[in-house]
């Protein structure tokens, strides 16, 4: 597996809060034995010896500092066992990578949905789920590009209300668990409330 593995972080990162940064070498070891062989998984299925390995999980950047120094570690221990060569990188970065390799792509045709992420659990209902919510944002949308055109026109107010809260509320029904409808049904309630 002579190349280039573009990283990601799970499982022993996943939850460390910034009180936890100094147990980054002790996860480390665990981690990086598995890591590394799900790399070598991916290597094996792949086409060419560039694999991208997304980093992170939701709302894993609230503490970005902290995020990047435990990623800092992750990359510089997998880099010393000489197998591999992980780095940052872009979407672009690798999508040239693999251009630049001249392998035949195949081309996809059917319908990605539905897929399963494991063992009978599978995602199905993106859109035609919660339609009441998907509706409910999309109203909430059209409202606050009204209220920011008038916002900008009368000049923001520093001390009274403004779009803050409503951009918030759009932003977090907008994310991939909320919109699509994946979430449990308390939480399309938070999402609805948000909003109101």
């Amino acid at each position: 597996m002579d190349g280039v593995i573009f990283v990601r972080c799970a499982f022993g990162f996943s939850s460390m809060q910034p009180k936890l940064t100094y147990q980054i070498v002790g996860v480390c070891v665990s981690v990086l034995k598995f890591e590394f062989e799900g790399g070598r998984h991916y290597a094996n299925i792949t086409r060419t010896n560039h694999i991208m390995w997304t980093m992170g999980t939701d709302f894993k950047y609230q503490y970005a500092h902290t995020w990047f120094k435990q990623m800092d570690k992750f990359i510089h221990y997998v880099n010393q066992d000489g197998r591999v060569n992980a780095l940052y990188s872009t979407p672009s970065i690798y999508t040239d990578a693999k251009h630049a390799a001249k392998e035949a792509w195949p081309m996809k045709t059917d319908d990605y949905f539905p897929y399963a992420d494991r063992l009978h659990a599978y995602w199905t209902g993106f859109f035609t789920s919660r339609p009441a919510l998907k509706v409910y944002v999309r109203v909430m949308s059209a409202y606050y590009l009204a209220a920011r055109q008038l916002e900008f026109f009368k000049g923001r107010n520093k001390s009274g209300p403004n779009t803050d809260s409503l951009a918030d509320a759009i932003a977090t029904a907008n994310h991939h668990d909320a919109v699509t409808g994946t979430e449990k049904q308390h939480v399309a309630y938070d999402y609805a409330l948000r909003l109101f």
